[in-house]
């Protein structure tokens, strides 16, 4: 039933191109991973790749770059396939499984943290919550956490909820809590080694795998100047097609592009031989004012299968097309 309920929005909408993104793929989700989303098992993914087998082309981005270069036309249901973060699971867990299907995917890298360089922020604060829900900790510990937190409850749900707001610069405050936790992320990023390493890049790049760049650290471009965003994006797709050796420049915004404006991306595609081909958001199935910038789905968004989630996706694209609603408007 709902094969055939997909078929149809398919049809209805228009909206043969899809691109669902993942971070992860594990049995065994990691301590920095744990807080954050539900991670796919190896078992879930098989299935959400068999449906989307089922209903669409794979499709990898450098194809995309070239079917826009030659104003080539979609002619049947397709999809491309990122992961965000560059973490290991895409070597070691993802990757056997994409190569066996036959499914080209890209792979989004921050240059701050390949090769274990440094760890997200968002990454520090499942790995301290993970250190608190684990331990009992004295009524000292406790009155120095709410201290570098700033809340007056110290309950467990007011402690989760300030350590997830920690921020992009909260760096001593999440220094001051992994010393009061005795968590040590040096030696987390040593011995757990969260993300892909060089080699491993190399390898998947001769095994078929496009790269692009996610911004240097991963901060929210919404809370950043547009010069310091056009910085994250420019050098970080730099650095990343320097590096590797590709010909192409991707880019995937971190968190999300919502708030950035028109000014960012005219600067961005102005060059008529630009360092960036081809950027992707991640504001589900909608249309975006520049052709070169694509909408993708988060798939871990919520604990549903792919079928539902597509599913969702084309109704609220369905839904908001009256009234324009379902193609991004730059300001």
């Amino acid at each position: 039933m709902r094969s055939g309920l997909l078929r149809l929005l398919i049809k209805v909408s228009g909206k043969k191109l899809i691109l669902p993104f993942y971070h992860a793929v594990s049995d065994n989700v990691p301590d920095h991973l744990k807080h954050l989303y539900k991670v796919r098992s190896e078992k879930e993914f098989i299935r959400d790749l068999d449906f989307l087998l089922k209903h669409y082309q794979p499709v990898d981005l450098h194809c995309y770059i070239n079917r826009l270069q030659t104003s080539q036309k979609i002619k049947v249901n397709e999809f491309i396939l990122s992961f965000d973060d560059g973490l290991r699971e895409v070597y070691e867990t993802i990757r056997p499984v994409l190569i066996s299907k036959g499914i080209p995917a890209t792979v989004f890298l921050n240059p701050g943290f390949l090769d274990n360089k440094d760890i997200f922020y968002r990454y520090r604060s499942s790995i301290l919550l993970e250190k608190y829900y684990k331990n009992i900790f004295s009524k000292t510990v406790h009155k120095k956490l709410s201290q570098i937190l700033n809340i007056k409850s110290d309950s467990p749900k007011s402690v989760r909820y300030a350590i997830l707001s920690l921020g992009y610069g909260d760096l001593r405050k999440y220094k001051d809590i992994a010393a009061l936790f005795e968590v040590d992320f040096d030696y987390y990023l040593e011995e757990i080694k969260p993300y892909l390493t060089t080699a491993q890049v190399k390898k998947m790049i001769d095994q078929g795998f496009t790269f692009g760049a996610h911004s240097l650290d991963h901060p929210c471009y919404w809370q950043i100047p547009v010069e310091e965003q056009l910085s994250q994006t420019l050098e970080s797709v730099k650095i990343v097609k320097e590096k590797f050796y590709t010909t192409y420049g991707l880019f995937s915004f971190p968190f999300t592009d919502h708030g950035v404006t028109r000014a960012f991306f005219e600067k961005l595609y102005s060059n008529t031989d630009p360092q960036v081909h081809i950027s992707v958001g991640t504001a589900g199935l909608k249309t975006d004012t520049y052709q070169q910038h694509l909408q993708r789905i988060a798939v871990e968004k919520h604990n549903w299968s792919l079928a539902s989630k597509l599913i969702f996706e084309y109704f609220y694209y369905l839904l908001k097309a009256p009234v324009g609603k379902n193609k991004i408007k730059r300001r």
